[in-house]
C-alpha cells in the first residue's frame, strides 16, 4: 500500500514537472517573438477585425481516452463563433457548442458565450499588443446530461501578443467566476504560436491549462500542434492534434475547421 502511494505521488510530481517545463519553453519562445490565435486554438489573442469588419469560424473537436476516472470515453463537439469590430480597438462576439456528444450515451446542445474585447495598449510594432476580453457564459447545455454546468459564469482575460515574422505568438491569462454558486473560481492560462513556413502555410503550437485548488492533480493541461493553410485570401483551414497531460482531460484529441475574415 505504501509503495503504491509512493508511486502515485512520484507520477504526480513527474507530470507536474513536465507541465512546468513545457510552459517555460513555450513562454521563452513567446517572449522573443509574436499573434493571431483564436480558432483552432483554445487560447484567444488580442487582435480585432477592424471597425465594421467581421470574422467567423466553425470546427469540430474530437477527444478520446480515459479522464475523470472513466475509461474508454469519447466526445464530439461542433463549435462555431462570430466576431464583429465595433471600433478599431474593440469587438463583440458570440460562440457556442452547437452540438455535443459523449460516449457512452449523452448528446445535445452545448453552452454559448458572448464577449467584449478591447485593446488598451496599441504600441509600436516591436512591442506587445495588450487587450482585455470580458466573457459571459450562457448555460444552454443540459447539466443532467453532463453537457454543461447548468450555471452562468463571468470570465476576464488579459491577452498579450507579438508579431515578428515569421512568428505570431500570444499569451492568455484568464479568471473564471461562476455566478450564484458555491463553486470555486478557476484560473486559465496558456501560450499559442504560429510559424509562417511559406506564403500559405503555418505551423501551430499551443499549451493550454486551467488551474484548480489542487495544482498538478485536478488541473487541466493540454499540449497541441498542427498546421494552418490559407485556402483563399479570406479563409484559412486549420488542423490541430492534442495530447492531454493531466487526468481530467482526454488522452488524445483533434480540432479541425476554418476561420473567415472580411
Amino acid at each position: 500500500m505504501h509503495l503504491r502511494r509512493r508511486a502515485t505521488r512520484r507520477q504526480s510530481v513527474a507530470k507536474g514537472f513536465l507541465r512546468l517545463s513545457l510552459f517555460a519553453v513555450l513562454l521563452n519562445i513567446c517572449m522573443s517573438m509574436p499573434t493571431s490565435a483564436e480558432w483552432p486554438f483554445r487560447n484567444d489573442d488580442p487582435n480585432i477585425p477592424g471597425m465594421y469588419k467581421w470574422e467567423s469560424w466553425a470546427g469540430v473537436e474530437i477527444g478520446s481516452g480515459t479522464w475523470d476516472n472513466i475509461k474508454d470515453r469519447s466526445e464530439l463537439n461542433i463549435k462555431a463563433g462570430f466576431d464583429y469590430g465595433v471600433t478599431e480597438k474593440s469587438e463583440v462576439g458570440i460562440s457556442a457548442d452547437i452540438f455535443r456528444a459523449q460516449h457512452p450515451g449523452k448528446a445535445g446542445v452545448g453552452d454559448a458565450t458572448i464577449h467584449y474585447k478591447h485593446i488598451f495598449w496599441d504600441p509600436p510594432s516591436w512591442e506587445p499588443l495588450v487587450a482585455f476580453d470580458l466573457k459571459f457564459k450562457i448555460p444552454t447545455a443540459s447539466s443532467e446530461k453532463d453537457l454543461g454546468t447548468g450555471r452562468p459564469s463571468i470570465e476576464l482575460h488579459v491577452l498579450v501578443g507579438w508579431k515578428r515574422d515569421p512568428w505570431e505568438t500570444n499569451i492568455d491569462l484568464g479568471y473564471i467566476k461562476p455566478i450564484n454558486t458555491f463553486e470555486d473560481s478557476v484560473s486559465q492560462y496558456g501560450v499559442a504560436t504560429r510559424y509562417h513556413a511559406r506564403h500559405n502555410l503555418w505551423f501551430l503550437g499551443e499549451l493550454w491549462a486551467q488551474g484548480n485548488k489542487n495544482p498538478f492533480l485536478d488541473d487541466k493541461w493540454i499540449v497541441s500542434g498542427g498546421v494552418s493553410h490559407q485556402w483563399t485570401p479570406f479563409t484559412t483551414l486549420d488542423f490541430l492534434a492534442s495530447i492531454g497531460i493531466s487526468e481530467s482531460v482526454p488522452d488524445v484529441g483533434v480540432r479541425f475547421g476554418f476561420i473567415t475574415s472580411m
